[in-house]
């Protein structure tokens, strides 16, 4: 215990004393350049130099003490070296007693050290010391130079030389390297003397610069590197490229960093190099500039000049169109005068100036592969930009630049990832390989990214199609991290960022809920933030991933309703799909909708017609003015329709209820001239059922079909099978290929069949075609198996009688017409009031019976096809429409004109 007691009191002592060596060395160094003597030192007991600063009297006594050991005479003046960091002891700080020692030993070596350095006269003191533990240390003299010192200052080329002159061949660097004490790298080499590109002779006595010029040669001549381009510095000549670390000796490369290429092209002169500087001051009109001396600018200053413009956001203008035509004549006449950054600037200036002449950006794309090597991801990224943002077809300069970012894209950072996915997917110029190494180099690093990069990329990828899971899996856990944690970048986000960022994520179909709920929250309480276009973004990517909550649709609806004259057709359009697709009813939202639609159906495409009549037929909102506008701007659009959405529109006109048999011989004409290869078997399926429900018979359609699905009948679902073939039944056509191919298919879907009642009774129905009207030898013996099925669904799927068809029936009774209501056949039929002895029988056609049109109701393919299997069963038919009965119910002639239903009757 004493043991360890006492070494700990000699560490204490020891620390005490290593911290008066510290004075005495700072106290030395001023008493060097003022001459101080060693004797005066000690004479007194606590020496004071002329700064003020008081030597402890116990330092100098240990410096006597070695004198008197060893030493012939103390030094005339103390050495400004510092504690060596090279003489230390081999030993290491150990935990108890021993490594007390070895920490005394250390201190103890500091303190002779600060004391016997270098020596100011040629006599020096002895070579040699040796004092109780303490190692063995050979004192050289030399004469103190500060570093930036007039001495130094005047010596430069003995600079190198003062700096290694503390170094002893025994010391070894240990820690931290101080190179201005101790020995160079091993990768120091001397001063020497080069070349450039221009065959100026150059001296590298600081060695490379650091960073990211390293190894690349000497900076480019009198323009620097700064970056360009939209959100980074200016571009300019000058001192701002050159060297301007700090460091004596030069840093290693990294393995990552690329080498730079030397700047193309003559030397510029004084002049264009006082131009740019002129040009990059802010308070210099531009315009101005280029009007007085534009005959003295050269590529560079134009370039410089463009990107100044467009920074300051200067309106366009006669004299920036006349520079930016000045610039396109230049870059064709001499590309040597521009590099790659110019040539980025001058397509993005353009760009952001919103010049109509496109010149330059040709002459941009004609002279980027002379100047490909000097690309850097910044001028790769902003060129792509440029020419995406103005739709200038490209393909080669997309081609070539995203081939030359393959290999940079460990350079690229956040907003140059972001910028070149952009401009891909907007100009439909995707690179797989490119697109992989953006998404890995994302993924490294994600945690540098800002709102807009990251919505920018997920959006690119998704607009692309080009799956990237493991980056939509990254950026969906970083978003829920941020807003768990109310991060600063969660605070962020803007309304369009997620808009763009839940768009995207319901493009690809990724569905993750913890990143839906969190941005459901937030946007909630911002939804005034929102233009319409994100609010559109926003209602569809929820209702299709199926992540609707009325909480949130409410919410959205309040925001919608008063700032719909705001909408384009898109935005229409996507917001009652959003709407329908959710379930979600909102009345007032779809009459504004329908209002604002039908003043704006001049500006609605082919998709956004088929969607607002879908939305519409789907909430069943009852709106006949906007589907008979509907239908006139698509007969209007001709052929640029796609498959789907004729399917879409057809399948929507039939869901609504709605008669247009002049659009529906225009969809039947249109996919007879471009072939049903592009329909799949959806399409086909809804097709089929559309033209069945509005019984528009169709021969050469239906025949074009019938050879199609057979094609496609494995990716048919129970419920696709079942409406087309009702369709077919319905219209009377017979396909027995078709027929064939479905009666194979269909047992594999009959579990779940069992389960779709509609399904069900349409295959009864079908069942009662196949055996009253055309048989089939396949098909039916697959449908008798499981009739009692589809026979109950039937029943189930009958319709009570209304209070208009009691009341006829009342009225019949009393004019003496002996009949039964809701009589049901041996077949299965239901028949409104029959009189089974006669086999006649009166239907009542209510509104479901019908279709409404401009051309007043007609029957829709249901109710033709009861009548066509009543009538090959024997039974004698009369109807009794709706729109008949009421007005005559409400003048009470009613009798009149059931006497003359029961004569047709008799008649027929």
């Amino acid at each position: 215990m004493s043991q360890t007691t006492n070494a700990g009191v000699a560490a204490t002592l020891m620390r005490r004393r290593a911290t008066a060596a510290c004075r005495v060395n700072a106290c030395a160094r001023r008493m060097a350049s003022r001459s101080i003597s060693a004797p005066r030192i000690a004479a007194c007991d606590d020496a004071t130099c002329s700064s003020g600063r008081v030597v402890p009297a116990f330092a100098l006594a240990t410096a006597a003490q070695f004198d008197a050991n060893g030493s012939s005479a103390l030094p005339c003046t103390y050495s400004a070296a510092p504690v060596s960091r090279w003489s230390r002891g081999e030993g290491r700080q150990k935990s108890g007693a021993s490594g007390s020692k070895t920490l005394a030993r250390q201190k103890s070596s500091q303190i002779a050290r600060a004391a016997i350095r270098a020596e100011e006269s040629s006599q020096a003191s002895s070579p040699a010391l040796r004092i109780a533990r303490f190692e063995r240390i050979e004192a050289t003299p030399r004469p103190f130079v500060r570093a930036g010192s007039p001495e130094a200052r005047g010596q430069p080329e003995r600079q190198t030389q003062l700096a290694m002159s503390s170094w002893r061949p025994g010391d070894a660097p240990r820690g931290r390297r101080d190179y201005r004490d101790g020995p160079p790298p091993q990768n120091y080499y001397p001063p020497q003397r080069y070349d450039d590109r221009r065959g100026r002779s150059r001296s590298r006595d600081r060695g490379p610069p650091p960073g990211r010029y390293e190894d690349r040669g000497p900076p480019g001549p009198g323009y620097g590197y700064q970056r360009g381009g939209p959100g980074y510095g200016n571009q300019g000549y000058g001192r701002q490229g050159g060297y301007q670390g700090r460091d004596v000796y030069p840093r290693e490369r990294r393995r990552d960093q690329p080498i730079r290429k030397g700047r193309i092209g003559p030397r510029p002169s004084r002049e264009c190099i006082a131009l740019n500087r002129e040009l990059t001051n802010p308070r210099t009109d531009v315009l101005q500039l280029f009007d007085r001396r534009g005959h003295e600018f050269n590529g560079v200053n134009l370039a410089t000049a463009i990107y100044q413009l467009a920074k300051r956001r200067v309106k366009n203008t006669e004299a920036v169109e006349r520079m930016l035509e000045r610039a396109a004549e230049r870059i064709n006449s001499d590309v040597s005068e521009f590099d790659a950054r110019a040539l980025a600037n001058c397509a993005w200036g353009a760009v952001k100036l919103e010049s109509s002449n496109m010149r330059i950006l040709d002459a941009v794309a004609d002279a980027t592969p002379r100047v490909l090597e000097d690309f850097n991801p910044q001028a790769i990224a902003n060129t792509l930009w440029a020419f995406a943002t103005k739709d200038v077809a490209a393909p080669e300069l997309f081609e070539t630049l995203s081939t030359a970012a393959l290999p940079l894209m460990d350079r690229f950072n956040a907003q140059d990832l972001g910028n070149t996915a952009w401009a891909c997917a907007k100009a439909d110029k995707c690179d797989s390989r490119l697109f992989q190494r953006i998404e890995a180099q994302c993924c490294r690093t994600l945690h540098k990214f800002e709102p807009q990069n990251i919505s920018n990329v997920v959006w690119s990828f998704a607009t692309a199609g080009i799956p990237a899971p493991n980056l939509f899996r990254a950026v969906a856990d970083g978003i829920v991290e941020d807003g768990r944690r109310n991060s600063h970048r969660w605070r962020r986000f803007n309304a369009q960022a997620f808009a763009n960022l839940v768009w995207a994520y319901a493009t690809v179909k990724h569905d993750h809920p913890q990143m839906f709920d969190v941005i459901e929250h937030a946007a909630i309480q911002c939804f005034d933030q929102f233009d319409p276009q994100n609010l559109a973004n926003f209602a569809w990517a929820y209702a299709t991933v199926e992540r609707a909550s009325p909480q949130l649709f409410g919410a959205l609806a309040q925001a919608l309703l008063p700032r719909l004259d705001d909408f384009i057709a898109e935005g229409l359009s996507s917001t009652a799909w959003a709407y329908a697709k959710a379930g979600i009813a909102a009345p007032a939202l779809f009459r504004e909708i329908a209002k604002n639609a039908q003043a704006k159906l001049g500006s609605f495409n082919h998709q956004a017609l088929a969607n607002v009549a879908w939305a519409f037929a789907a909430a069943d909102v009852h709106a006949p003015e906007l589907f008979d506008a509907i239908a006139e701007t698509a007969l209007s659009q001709g052929e640029r329709f796609n498959s789907q959405d004729l399917a879409n529109l057809a399948q929507a006109f039939s869901n609504a209820r709605r008669s247009s048999p002049k659009l529906f011989d225009f969809i039947a004409k249109t996919c007879l001239q471009r072939g049903l290869g592009a329909f799949n078997s959806q399409d086909l399926a809804n097709t089929a059922f559309a033209f069945g429900t509005a019984g528009h018979a169709s021969r050469e359609l239906f025949d074009a079909i019938g050879e199609a699905a057979p094609r496609s009948i494995g990716s048919f679902t129970g419920q696709g099978l079942a409406n087309t073939l009702w369709a077919y039944c319905v219209l009377g056509v017979d396909a027995p290929a078709f027929f064939t191919a479905a009666a194979e298919a269909l047992p594999a879907h009959i579990d779940r069949l069992r389960e779709d009642f509609a399904a069900s009774s349409q295959l009864y129905q079908v069942f009662l075609y196949l055996q009253i009207e055309s048989p089939h030898q396949k098909l039916l013996p697959v449908l008798a198996e499981h009739r009692q099925i589809w026979l109950d669904a039937f029943w189930n799927d009958s319709i009570r009688p209304s209070q208009s068809q009691l009341g006829v029936s009342h009225a019949l009774n009393v004019l003496g017409w002996d009949h039964e209501d809701e009589l049901r056949t041996e077949d299965g039929l239901s028949l409104d009031m029959a009189n089974s002895s006669t086999k006649t029988v009166v239907e009542f056609d209510g509104p479901t019976h019908y279709l409404q049109g401009p051309d007043g109701p007609s029957l829709d393919g249901r109710t033709h096809f009861k009548r066509r299997l009543l009538a090959r069963l024997g039974w004698t038919c009369a109807a009794v429409p709706y729109f008949e009965w009421d007005p005559l119910l409400a003048s009470g002639a009613t009798e009149p004109y059931l006497r003359g239903v029961l004569a047709r009757l008799k008649s027929e």
